[in-house]
């Protein structure tokens, strides 16, 4: 019981309210159909811009690396589309960011974007991208 009250609290009833609505993966799979890599690049960075941040500061009350991360965070736990993790480097200044899905190539230019976006335009942290088949991976360091 615990868990689906987490869940409502951390992200359905504030999901609902920033406009997040649950569809299946076939429809995603679908729009993204007739889409080259460039298309879901930017989709993903419309994502961090008119998503990410907004929901960062509901959901933390400031739009920060660390709010930002945190959005990404109950994306993972809560919609189930997705996996993320992330490491601390050296200090805490280094961080390394992997998400991972197994939607295919298309859908890991869609992360660059969200993370590109997120974390080097919004709040100009300086990153590193790569990214393969299923990963996305982020070295970011913060100023």
């Amino acid at each position: 019981m615990n868990k689906c009250i987490r869940k409502y609290v951390e992200w359905d009833a504030p999901a609902l309210e920033l406009g997040n609505v649950t569809i299946p993966a076939l429809l995603l799979d679908a729009l993204a159909r007739d889409k080259d890599g460039d298309a879901l690049e930017r989709c993903g960075r419309e994502v961090a811009r008119d998503y990410i941040r907004p929901a960062a500061t509901y959901f933390v009350g400031e739009f920060t690396v660390d709010s930002a991360l945190e959005v990404i965070r109950r994306g993972s736990l809560y919609a189930g589309a997705f996996s993320f993790n992330v490491g601390e480097g050296r200090d805490s200044r280094h961080r390394v960011i992997v998400v991972k899905q197994e939607r295919g190539r298309l859908w890991s230019r869609f992360w660059v974007g969200v993370m590109e976006e997120t974390f080097k335009v919004l709040l100009g942290e300086e990153t590193k991208i790569i990214s393969t088949d299923s990963l996305c991976v982020v070295q970011l360091t913060t100023h």
